[in-house]
């Protein structure tokens, strides 16, 4: 069978599985709100709403029908509308069309004091200057005197225009197979304040992710929050770390819950779903209803999580799963999106840990201490440390899936397999919207750096590719791309799984709108197939070459040295030496053994290592009032 063909026949079969689903919902909509400024704000079925210094607008600005919202210069807050009757068992989905900058809320408040906010930043469509956005509404536990209103705020030098707000009840789903998550009040408050302070934050740091204790069908589990970045959490349904000493579920004693929208629906189900049948060592990942907190059951992603027993319970014996400390790493990237001159940090600012530090600080010390030190031989260029024939399937599944949100040094996940090579975990391949699925600069092949003249400043091109320095390596790798992108071998992996993607559209689009279709695996497998004689036939001078350009040492990012200055001086313990980072856009003194040393901006110095020594004092050298400490850790830890 011929791609064309292909192409044309999954999304029929898929889609027809589900067609009849999507024509029944609006049929049980229950409760819909709709605000469009045509009649008097007033009017409208239980909405009260009032407004601050705002007019309705005839003007030609509408997205539909005759008027909209105008939101003027000079204010900020200038739409509030009271919520009334919103149910906490009940999940709403709420979208509004906004042209120029809005911020969008959903706050509700107890006395002025206890309060959740939900933000509208989700964009699922733009038509002509207005951008749709979306937000779904869970509000558990709702005191009986709370309030519940829409906030909708804006800079005040732009004036800005809003239209047709609806808020939907979704229909509860008829599904006997429920997960019943619950927590009690005081255990609930506990997380709402982590989740509230998290949320008005850029990131989840550890600060934030802090267990608190619940139930999940009546069995006894501790849970926090989960995730990187606040997308996690800025929606009515929070992504979830859950944990027990005893198996919970598959055979599982930890696992994360998340909406789909998070790892792009059915995307990252197929992306594991190729890894498994290829062989490679993947987590669990399946879809479930879940009651939060005894609400209506919501449509939730199951990914396994890992620990100590991670290998074990997958391949039989014991090793640990190792990864890199990422939390100093967020701060970076958040300003260095916002400063174009900026650099975000590389690896080598980080260090090895495991899963599981208590079991591998006693019992399991030497196999993790073995495994970090074979990590760290590849990550120093010995490549024979890396099992060449999972690393190959790794990539080319990657290619074809665009997965490369996976290969970013810090949602890298590996062990050391039974051959004592290097052996990647698949995980985290997809983000909402496909956001990373440029990654790979619109080439076919992951390594084909043909017309990249630089070494990119971007997280996923790091060690793992110096693999493609060795043609051995790109011979194997050659081989796993052809046979993943064969027409039949695509034809056959979809067609078994027609009955899970129905499942997966069924159930998720009454709260999201989402590209259900998979020619994007077609279409990718196409262009491999097509670039593939040429990809095989590059010279070891391009890779050579492409290497070459890579950064040799640290590249800070010029923070200014504000507030939070810890998360931009780092001081790491390697071999003989301890290397200090300074991010930070001041010098800064570093004293220690009744020694100071000058550490420029933007740049590290090396000392030599005392390992008696365990933190370092920090001052700012043009202002020495500002002053603290930071530890210090091994590049390999000594786990605690």
């Amino acid at each position: 069978m011929n791609f064309k063909l292909l192409a044309s026949i999954l999304p029929i079969l898929f889609l027809a599985c589900s067609a009849s689903n999507k024509a029944n919902q609006k049929d049980q909509e229950l409760f819909q709100v709709k605000v469009n400024f045509e009649d008097s704000l007033t009017n409208v079925s239980s909405i009260k709403t009032y407004v601050n210094k705002c007019q309705i607008d005839t003007i030609a600005k509408t997205i539909e029908g005759n008027k909209s919202l105008y939101l003027p210069k000079g204010e900020n807050e200038v739409f509030k509308a009271e919520l009334l009757g919103i149910e906490p068992s009940k999940i709403y989905r709420l979208s509004y069309w906004s042209k120029h900058k809005t911020v969008f809320k959903i706050i509700t408040s107890k006395e002025g004091k206890e309060r959740t906010t939900l933000w509208a930043n989700r964009e699922v469509e733009k038509n002509s200057g207005w951008v749709k956005k979306e937000l779904i509404i869970h509000l558990p536990m709702i005191a009986q005197n709370s309030k519940t209103e829409i906030v909708i705020n804006k800079p005040k030098d732009i004036e800005a225009w809003v239209d047709n707000i609806i808020i939907r009840e979704i229909p509860k789903s008829d599904v006997d197979d429920i997960f019943q998550l619950n927590i009690d009040n005081e255990e609930f408050s506990k997380l709402q304040k982590h989740r509230e302070n998290a949320a008005h934050s850029s990131i989840i740091t550890s600060k934030n992710k802090k267990w608190i204790k619940g139930t999940l069908n009546d069995q006894k589990v501790k849970m926090k929050l989960k995730g990187d970045w606040t997308d996690h959490i800025s929606e009515g349904i929070w992504s979830l770390k859950l944990s027990s000493k005893e198996e919970i579920f598959d055979g599982q004693k930890s696992f994360n819950i998340q909406t789909p929208l998070v790892r792009n629906f059915h995307k990252e189900w197929i992306f594991f779903e190729l890894c498994k049948e290829n062989g490679l060592t993947a987590p669990d990942f399946d879809f479930q209803h879940v009651s939060y907190y005894g609400s209506d059951p919501f449509y939730s992603a199951f990914e396994g999580n890992f620990s100590h027993h991670f290998v074990e319970r997958k391949l039989g014996y014991k090793s640990p799963v190792l990864r890199f400390y990422e939390d100093h790493i967020f701060p970076y990237y958040v300003y260095s999106w916002s400063h174009p001159d900026a650099h975000s940090l590389k690896f080598e600012t980080s260090y090895i840990y495991p899963y599981d530090d208590d079991y591998y600080s006693e019992k399991g010390r030497d196999s993790f201490e073995k495994s970090a030190e074979t990590l760290r031989e590849l990550i120093n260029g010995n490549l024979s440390m890396a099992d060449y024939d999972k690393w190959a399937t790794l990539f080319a599944i990657t290619s074809l899936t665009k997965s490369f949100h996976g290969l970013a040094w810090h949602n890298q996940r590996f062990f050391l397999n039974k051959n004592n090579k290097i052996e990647p975990i698949p995980y985290d391949g997809n983000t909402p919207a496909g956001a990373a699925e440029s990654w790979n600069y619109g080439k076919p092949i992951l390594g084909d750096f043909r017309g990249q003249n630089e070494y990119p400043n971007n997280p996923m091109y790091i060690f793992q590719l110096n693999l493609l320095k060795d043609s051995s390596f790109r011979v194997i790798y050659a081989q796993k791309l052809a046979e993943i992108s064969n027409p039949e071998y695509l034809q056959n992996f979809i067609s078994k799984r027609l009955a899970k993607l129905s499942e997966i559209y069924r159930f998720a689009s009454p709260y999201y709108d989402f590209d259900t279709s998979v020619t994007y695996l077609t279409q990718n497998a196409e262009r491999i197939t097509k670039s593939l004689p040429e990809f095989e036939s590059l010279p070891n001078s391009l890779f050579e070459d492409f290497f070459a350009k890579a950064p040799k040492q640290f590249e800070g990012a010029n923070i200014p040295l504000e507030k939070k200055l810890q998360d931009f001086v780092i001081a790491i313990r390697d071999g003989e030496k301890i290397k200090v980072i300074n991010g930070t856009g001041k010098d800064v003194k570093i004293e220690f053994s009744e020694k100071s040393e000058l550490l420029k901006n933007n740049s590290f110095i090396e000392i030599n290592n005392q390992k008696e020594l365990n933190k370092l004092k920090v001052i700012q050298n043009d202002d020495p009032t500002i002053t603290f400490q930071i530890e210090i850790v091994n590049w390999t830890p000594v786990v605690k």
